[in-house]
């Protein structure tokens, strides 16, 4: 490994070893509660990318999710990364932050941290990549599919450490939320809340299916946490919804005080899959 590579690895995995031990400080600061969402053996945990894309308008985003899943995904999958998501904004959805009208995102799993850090590189260096993406690569600025791109590192959390497939659904939906907290302390509650509580459990239980829950350690809205869900059709996704706020647990878990004010901000875009996304 070079010196640079080793000196980047090295820096995300103290900023993730420093990210896990503050959630594991504030789950020993909830004493003897029952960890109610962890297993007995943890699972080794992921890294996950979450690439948000913003686009002009439905031409140059149609033109970007083509180009995902038509040179991205494969490209992707020819490393050995997979599965890999494509989504868009869900078009009836209500619900979305305004936003995220025109944003496109790219889920990309990660094993290690070298993983993410040599991902464009190896992306650029493929040539079979570069000729199919030649489109989007090599478009004048003025023609340019997306305006920006903003990336956001995530390590899974260990009662979801991988990314899960829940369904397979040709009607499924799924809700991406970003929870962003005043300060650390409060993000790591919010976390323990999720990992140790139970809250994540309860998710499962009342058919809320979890693709991903992870803490970010790089990316926007600092601190947060981002959790992708999953559900057959967006009617199920609201029966889910309406089982899990009726549940006597949840109605414990957010009147608990040691999970008071963990969320200053809670944004969200209702998505669905591309004919390429293998999520």
């Amino acid at each position: 490994m070079k010196r640079r590579d080793f000196l980047s690895t090295a820096a995300v995995a103290a900023v993730s070893a420093t990210t896990a031990g503050s959630a594991e400080a504030q789950m020993r600061k909830l004493g003897n509660r029952k960890e109610s969402g962890r297993s007995a053996a943890e699972t080794p945990r992921q890294f996950i990318e979450l690439r948000t894309y913003r686009v002009a308008g439905a031409e140059k985003k149609a033109q970007l999710v083509e180009c995902l899943d038509r040179a991205t995904v494969p490209a992707l999958n020819r490393m050995g990364i997979k599965p890999v998501g494509v989504f868009t904004v869900f078009e009836d959805a209500k619900k979305s932050d305004p936003g995220f009208a025109n944003a496109v995102f790219l889920v990309i799993p990660h094993e290690t941290p070298k993983s993410f850090i040599r991902l464009n590189a190896r992306l650029l260096a493929d040539k079979t990549y570069r000729k199919d993406s030649a489109a989007i690569l090599d478009a004048p600025i003025a023609e340019r599919a997306y305006e920006d791109c903003e990336s956001a590192l995530l390590y899974g959390f260990p009662t979801c450490p991988k990314i899960e497939i829940p369904t397979r659904s040709p009607d499924r939906i799924f809700q991406l939320r970003f929870y962003n907290s005043h300060n650390f302390e409060r993000n790591a509650a919010k976390i323990a809340m999720f990992d140790v509580a139970g809250e994540l459990k309860l998710f499962r239980e009342t058919g809320i299916h979890p693709v991903f829950f992870g803490e970010t350690l790089f990316g926007g809205l600092m601190p947060n946490l981002t959790y992708l869900v999953a559900a057959d059709s967006p009617e199920a996704m609201d029966q889910s919804w309406a089982a899990f706020t009726r549940h006597p647990e949840w109605d414990k878990l957010k009147n608990d005080p040691a999970f008071a004010e963990t969320a200053t901000k809670i944004l969200m875009a209702v998505v669905k899959p591309s004919p390429g996304s293998q999520i």
